[in-house]
Parts: structure tokens; C-alpha cells; sequence
């Protein structure tokens, strides 16, 4: 196993060991990010948390809804329309509320090669390796007792790991998810680059919640008013260490008849959690011994004691259109089909082509979600997306922009951006060779055939070291908002017959620097990779 050197290297205040946590951890042409020498699996941490001893409400799946309440029922006809029709408001109950969790975090299916098989969860994550926990806030509720939940994706179930000590009045309803993480599972494969998989983890399962809040036509708002120490006391968790359990973001959930958890008075509501001493069991890797400098970045870039809202920063934005029209897409596929469906792709066939169609349908969703990002947080805080064009009908191989957000950046983009695509939202910033921009990919993305082998690429990128500056915070939510993105590309692509998968691994400064315009003011984040995976037929 590698291990980290001394931590101090990174510097003295949050602002110098961010940074120099983000330079150190770049993947090179001539070496990677330190990491482990080799995967010894038999260390590996489990991928789920659970609380020995504590009381357990078991939730019903998806699968169960036509058999519940008339709540469930409803939901079940609804999961089972088609996207063109939108959602309508489901009234909550305990099987919608495991429904819920189960469409967004849940176990979805399994995959295998050979003899060697595994879950696969609505949230897909780097390497599988699942680095985020949720928890369930619940107070003054008739379904569930009041309380902080842990949920165990394996078993579908919440471990009561704390009760309200007072009982609330009759207006201090709500429910609310916590996400925390534990970084020890990602550095046991990934190392010193194990907070960027950590932050983009935590973005994908947001986006996953958000997009099961919404085929309930429910919202999801985040809850920037409790982080850090706050949200961590209210779950629970230890206050110090690296090692220990990060709190990340908690997000109310509202809908008619439940307003928001968290209020002026906090998600307690002025009373303080009786907690059942359950021990959640270990994460295996010593992670403050093995990599220290992961220790130091977690705690650089915690959330600080200012609201995120005065500061400009964070994950969720505003959407801008209704509720009820948010997840209405021109698919044959029905929500739950496609909220279920999304797997990581591991194999691209080389010779797909997309349709014009497909490439409109996802271009016209980053340009929705990002340009919400942009209004929210501006242009200085919010993730900007460039897309990679390998193989579309009708369109030459290379780098495109959003239109409205190429201008919205300023001229160092829009000038180099050439006329308009005739019937799509994209402009092109520089035609390259299909066999040269194949070959790049390869190089460029760790050499890693979900890459040059894809028919699209989309590249996050960010003004991350000008952010980093102001709020070191903003290095998790940059990198929370990538995360977002590619969730809902996950979704996108399933719903046009396509498959996605998350790439992580790339050569920082080589890819910036072979982006038009990118050089030195953005840094890249993520890419994601659309296409038809060799062995699945896409769904037409």
C-alpha cells in the first residue's frame, strides 16, 4: 500500500491546503495520483453502514406499490406512464416513502462476470465502492415514528438510531435526507484522489433524489442553513477525524402535505435527539495513517459557518419550470422503467452512431440543468459543460458548446465558437478528426475504451481554483454539481434507448489544455460517456 507523505506540504490555511490538494492529486502523462500499489480485497470496506441492535422498519420496494394504499397505487400507475405525461403529487405514505428511497438509492439489480456477482443501486458509483450513507429525518409524521433513520440500501430498511425527546407541535411536520460519507471506502482503491470520487458520489445520489422527488411531483430543496458541525450533530456523528463519518448535505423534501423539516429553529425543532447508543459498524481502512493528505482536504473544505446561500455556493438550483413538467421527455419509456434501469456502461460498440434526435433530447436536458446551476449560484460558482462528439448523424466530430452558456461565459468562448447547429442548442468550437479525437480520448481518459469508444462525451468543468479562493467549501460543491449533471445524464440516456457511464480518470492538465479556451481558467471535473453498450440493445 502507497501512503501519503507528510500533509503539512499542502500548506496552512484551508485556501492554500485546498488547492494544493487539487494539484497534487492531478492525474499526469508521466504519473498518477498517489494511490495503492495494488487492490488487496480482502480489506475491502463494505458497502453499506449498519447500526447492530438498532430498531428496524422494513420498506416496501417499488415492485409492491399496486398492492399497497391507495397512495402506493397511485404511484405505481404513475411510475408505469410514459414520460410524456407528467407527474402529479402523490400523497406520502410508508410505501411511498420506501419507494421513494428505493428509486433513488436503493438496489436496483445485479450484475456479474463469471462466478463473481454484485448489487448495482439507483445511484451508481465510482468503482462501486458507494462512499455515501443516507440518514431520514423524520418529525410529526403518521406513517413513521418521529426520529433520525439510517437506511440500509441492502436490506430496505431504516435503523431508528434516534427518537425526538419532546413531542413537535401540530406544524412541525416534515421530512428531510441526510447524506454523510465515508472517504476511507473510496482511498482503499483510489487513494489521495479519493475526495473528488467522494464529492462527485454525493452529487450523483442528490440528482438521484431529486429525480425521484420529482416523479412524485415533490420537491427537493437543500438545506444550506444545517452543515457541517450542526448536521453532523443532529445525525449523530463524531466530531473529529478524518477517518470518521464526513456529514455532507441534508435536503428537505416538500410536497402539499409536508412542508420542509428544517425551519428557523432546526430540523429538532428546539428539542434535542435522544440517541440509542446503536455502534455502526467499522470502516476498515486507517485512513489518517494511510493518507493523511485526504484528512487534511476533508477538513479544509468543510462546510463553513456562513449560509451557503450568502456565499453563492452549493448543489441544488432553481428550476425554472413547473413541477409537474419536470421529468416530461419525448420517450416511449415509462419513469420507473428508466429510474431502475440506469447501470453504468462498461463496453461501447465502436461503430454506434446517435441520432440527431438523442443528441437533442440530451443537450436540451444539460442546457436546462446547467443554465439553472448558473442562474442559482452564477457563472463563478456553477460548472460549465463542454460536449466531446465522436459519432451523431449528421454532425462533424468535435467540440460543441451549449449556446446560451458559451455566452454567458464571455468572449473567451464564444469567440472561438462558430454559427449556430442548425435545430440543436450547440455551437461548434473546433471540428477535429474522428481517428484523432478517438485516439486523444484514449490517451487523455486514462486509456479506458468507455471513453474514445463512446459516441458522446461531455466534459464538467469549473473555475475551480477562483471559487476555491473565495470558499474552500467550494471544491465539494463544484464537484457535487458535476455529480448532479451526470445523474441526470444517467437518466437522459436511458430514457432515449442509450447508456452512460461516469468517467473519473483522466490527465487533468492535459485535457484542460486540449479544451478551446479552457486553459487556466477552468479545471476539469468529470466527464461522462453516452452510447450503446456492446451486449444490451438500446431501446428505441
Amino acid at each position: 500500500m502507497a501512503t501519503s507523505s507528510d500533509p503539512t506540504e499542502l500548506g496552512a490555511s484551508p485556501v492554500d491546503v485546498v488547492s494544493a490538494y487539487h494539484g497534487r492529486t492531478k492525474h499526469r502523462a508521466d504519473g498518477f495520483a498517489a494511490g495503492p500499489t495494488s487492490v488487496d480485497w480482502d480489506t475491502q470496506p463494505a458497502a453499506s453502514r449498519r447500526y447492530i441492535g438498532a430498531p428496524e422498519i422494513a420498506l416496501p420496494l417499488v415492485y409492491e406499490l399496486p398492492g399497497g394504499s391507495p397512495g402506493a397505487a397511485a404511484l405505481a400507475g404513475q411510475l408505469t406512464a410514459p414520460l410524456r405525461a407528467p407527474a402529479q403529487i402523490v400523497t406520502w405514505d410508508l410505501w411511498v416513502l420506501g419507494a421513494f428511497l428505493h428509486l433513488a438509492l436503493g438496489v436496483t439489480g445485479e450484475r456479474g462476470i463469471g462466478g463473481e456477482r454484485w448489487s448495482v443501486r439507483a445511484n451508481p458509483s465510482s468503482g462501486n465502492l458507494h462512499p455515501i450513507e443516507a440518514y431520514v429525518l423524520a418529525r410529526g409524521l403518521c406513517f413513521v415514528p418521529d426520529g433520525v433513520y439510517h437506511y440500509d440500501p441492502e436490506a430496505h430498511v431504516l435503523e431508528r438510531v434516534a427518537h425526538w425527546s419532546i413531542a413537535p407541535e401540530a406544524h412541525e411536520q416534515g421530512l428531510a435526507v441526510a447524506l454523510t460519507s465515508l472517504p476511507a471506502r473510496e482511498t482503499w482503491k483510489y487513494g489521495e484522489r479519493a475526495l473528488r470520487y467522494v464529492q462527485l458520489d454525493a452529487g450523483h445520489a442528490l440528482g438521484a433524489l431529486q429525480l425521484a422527488a420529482e416523479a412524485f411531483g415533490a420537491n427537493l430543496r437543500e438545506v444550506a442553513e444545517v452543515r457541517g458541525a450542526r448536521l453532523a450533530a443532529c445525525l449523530g456523528l463524531p466530531q473529529a477525524g478524518g477517518a470518521l463519518e464526513e456529514p455532507e448535505v441534508l435536503v428537505a423534501v416538500g410536497h402539499q402535505s409536508l412542508p420542509a423539516i428544517v425551519g428557523a429553529r432546526g430540523p429538532a425543532f428546539g428539542s434535542q435527539p435522544s440517541w440509542g447508543g446503536f455502534t455502526p459498524t467499522p470502516v476498515v481502512e486507517p485512513l489518517e495513517r494511510q493518507w493523511p493528505v485526504v484528512v487534511q482536504a476533508c477538513e479544509a473544505s468543510r462546510a463553513p459557518a456562513t449560509t451557503l446561500e450568502a456565499q453563492g455556493l452549493g448543489t441544488l438550483p432553481r428550476l425554472r419550470r413547473g413541477t409537474d413538467a419536470r421529468l416530461v421527455l419525448k420517450s416511449t419509456r415509462s419513469v420507473g422503467e428508466v429510474l431502475l434501469g440506469r447501470r453504468s456502461a462498461r463496453r461501447f460498440d465502436s461503430g454506434h452512431e446517435l441520432k440527431q434526435s438523442q443528441l437533442q433530447a440530451v443537450a436540451s436536458g444539460m442546457l436546462e440543468r446547467t443554465l439553472a446551476l448558473r442562474q442559482t449560484f452564477g457563472k463563478d460558482a456553477a460548472v460549465q459543460c463542454i460536449l466531446m462528439v465522436q459519432r451523431v448523424a449528421g454532425l462533424a466530430s468535435g467540440f460543441y458548446g451549449l449556446s446560451e452558456l458559451l455566452h454567458l461565459d464571455g468572449a473567451s468562448w464564444a469567440s472561438q465558437a462558430g454559427a449556430p447547429v442548425p435545430g440543436l442548442p450547440l455551437q461548434c468550437i473546433a471540428e477535429v478528426d474522428r481517428k484523432v479525437l478517438k485516439r486523444w480520448a484514449r490517451e487523455s481518459y486514462c486509456r479506458q475504451d468507455v471513453a474514445s469508444c463512446s459516441s458522446l462525451g461531455i466534459t464538467f468543468l469549473a473555475p475551480l481554483l477562483a471559487a476555491v479562493q473565495q470558499h474552500p467549501h467550494a471544491y465539494r460543491a463544484l464537484h457535487r454539481q458535476a455529480g448532479w449533471l451526470g445523474q441526470y445524464l444517467y437518466f437522459l440516456a436511458e430514457a432515449q434507448g442509450l447508456q452512460g457511464t461516469g468517467v473519473g480518470c483522466f490527465l487533468d492538465d492535459e485535457v484542460s489544455c486540449y479544451l478551446p479556451a479552457a486553459q487556466g481558467q477552468y479545471q476539469v471535473l468529470y466527464h461522462f460517456a453516452l452510447g450503446c453498450e456492446r451486449g444490451r440493445p438500446g431501446v428505441r
